[in-house]
């Protein structure tokens, strides 16, 4: 297969997409603080620094990861998905950044104060039917569903119980390991860890070899490609992942979620660049410490 070809064939699959139903309207936004060592699963924290702005600044993740399976055993809650229960799992990622330009003596850690905990029932419940109404509504529609700002994650650090300060991103994934799942099939809630790779350079010069080969304007299927998040290769067992940004297609986006971030399984996200929050893309972060959390 030549590499106009394949360019061309990579766009087909990328264009394979469908078109949402009637829309639903969303549920009301959750906000409170939640316990994080009240829930099932595997829980860590990760802590990582790098430049933003050229001013060294840190990243702080809290990763819970929990089976489909336990959710549904411990909690009746079930997702409404075509999911498997014995393999696909919801990891929970709570983020907060430094070097927001809105919030520039923002602290990255500070005390709880016994404020009313979200119920976890409640919390899974909004969360997989968050997940639900994306996925059956369609990226058109509600692009940033899943993703709040208003929930603040209480984790004990040393003896002590601390939570997140400023601005603090919930997001949501469904991993859900699916060979042979097109590129076209992605979206931006669903980590695939057996997806075939597609990396940004090659993504981008399909395109223009797309501009070549027919003589026109493939601007045109960049603003119509909805988000999603992309695989962009393999390394030593970490995952790296990029997003293709909210488009013409997309719905509203306000809240964006990682554009880029390394996944390892059975722990989480490692490090990710949140520039919709920073107005910076993070450069080369490293992390500096993980820990389990109870």
């Amino acid at each position: 297969m030549s590499f106009v070809s394949k360019s061309h064939w990579i766009l087909f699959l990328l264009l394979i997409c469908g078109w949402n139903a009637k829309a639903q309207r969303p549920p009301a936004d959750l906000s409170g603080y939640l316990d994080i060592s009240a829930l099932p699963g595997r829980k860590f924290l990760v802590e990582s620094e790098g430049t933003r702005y050229r001013v060294p600044r840190r990243t702080v993740l809290v990763n819970v990861l929990v089976s489909l399976a336990d959710i549904k055993t411990k909690y009746g809650v079930a997702s409404q998905l075509p999911v498997r229960y014995d393999r696909d799992s919801l990891l929970l990622v709570f983020a907060a950044v430094e070097g927001n330009p809105g919030f520039p003596t923002q602290q990255l850690w500070m005390p709880y104060e016994d404020q009313p905990l979200l119920n976890p029932k409640t919390f899974f419940t909004d969360c997989l039917g968050r997940l639900d109404l994306y996925k059956r509504e369609g990226y058109s529609t509600y692009n940033d569903i899943t993703r709040c700002l208003y929930i603040k994650p209480v984790v004990t650090i040393k003896g002590t119980r601390q939570t997140l300060g400023g601005i603090v991103l919930t997001e949501p994934f469904l991993v859900m390991p699916i060979p042979f799942l097109v590129f076209g099939q992605s979206d931006n809630v669903t980590i695939n860890t057996l997806s075939p790779a597609l990396s940004e350079a090659l993504m981008y010069t399909s395109f223009e070899n797309y501009n070549k080969y027919y003589n026109t304007n493939a601007e045109t299927l960049r603003g119509i490609l909805p988000s999603k998040i992309l695989l962009q290769r393999l390394d030593k067992g970490l995952y790296y992942f990029w997003a293709y940004p909210p488009n013409l297609m997309d719905g509203p986006s306000h809240i964006h979620g990682a554009e880029k971030f390394v996944y390892r399984p059975g722990v989480g996200i490692l490090t990710g660049t949140y520039s919709n929050f920073t107005e910076a893309e993070g450069r080369d972060f490293k992390v500096t410490r993980i820990t389990r959390l109870k």
